[in-house]
């Protein structure tokens, strides 16, 4: 849908309908090429495991590496880095 302003959503699809035409849905997921590249994430491991025994907490790394909290789990993960949580947090312990 454009976001320029002029023809709308409900305008286009009456168009489509009189002159016969049908638009296309775009691609949703289904990419050839993983998103990740393994030996960027190896970097990516050993400047966290670094940072890690300086002392950081995992929000620090974050912040410092300029990444987000998915990338830096999805390493943590990957490479099974031991990176405990920061204890006395709202997710520690039962609810």
């Amino acid at each position: 849908m454009s976001t320029k302003p002029g023809a709308i959503q409900n305008t286009l699809w009456t168009m489509s309908q009189r002159c016969d035409f049908k638009f296309v849905p775009g691609v949703q997921g289904g990419r050839d090429s993983p998103y990740t590249d393994a030996s960027e994430d190896a970097k990516l491991a050993d400047r966290i495991t670094a940072l890690r025994d300086v002392g950081l907490s995992r929000y620090q790394v974050q912040k410092q590496m300029t990444i987000c909290n998915r990338t830096l789990l999805r390493i943590i993960k990957a490479f099974d880095i031991d990176f405990p949580r920061a204890k006395g947090k709202r997710c520690d312990g039962p609810i």
